[in-house]
């Protein structure tokens, strides 16, 4: 019997899922899965809602390349933006896991529209590479002194034993 497998397409708040990933599902009801790393069903990690997963057919796979937008958003010369790499080609997927990264406009005007470099860190001492910009989502820029609270009315009181 062949197990599910599916591409994390949504992580949510969740910090045992990353955006990219692919993970063995198990239905959980109508519209759950029990989640794994490995095609087992009882090693689960959690229960997550189906449309956070894309299913995938082939183990092998890799997941398409995102679309690139119209209307892309350009990178400012000098500044640091934080962002959310999405999607690699898969000869980087060991070296090059999805997640947060520090990015930066490459010096050629044109280049500032499609590309970006992408650092470890915001003092850009530790680069990764230079990949395009369509493979990153959540592109802000970064400033180390700004605080962002949210509003009062979207506070949530935490309950720390799950009841």
């Amino acid at each position: 019997m062949k197990t599910m497998q599916g591409l994390c397409m949504d992580s949510g708040n969740s910090t045992n899922l990353q955006n990219g990933d692919i993970y063995y599902l198990f239905p959980h009801g109508g519209q759950a899965f029990n989640v794994s790393r490995f095609p087992r069903k009882g090693s689960h990690f959690g229960t997550y809602q189906k449309d956070r997963f894309k299913i995938v057919e082939d183990e092998d796979k890799w997941p398409q390349e995102p679309v690139k937008p119209n209307n892309q958003q350009t990178l400012e010369k000098g500044k640091v933006y934080k962002a959310e790499l999405v999607w690699r080609s898969k000869g980087y997927a060991e070296s090059t896991q999805p997640g947060t990264y520090f990015i930066a406009a490459v010096n050629n005007c044109y280049v500032c529209k499609t590309d970006c470099y992408f650092y470890l860190d915001a003092e850009r001492q530790q680069p990764k590479g230079r990949f395009p910009l369509h493979w990153f989502t959540n592109i802000q820029e970064y400033d180390e002194n700004a605080v962002v609270e949210l509003p009062r009315n979207e506070w949530r009181q935490m309950n720390l034993f799950g009841i």
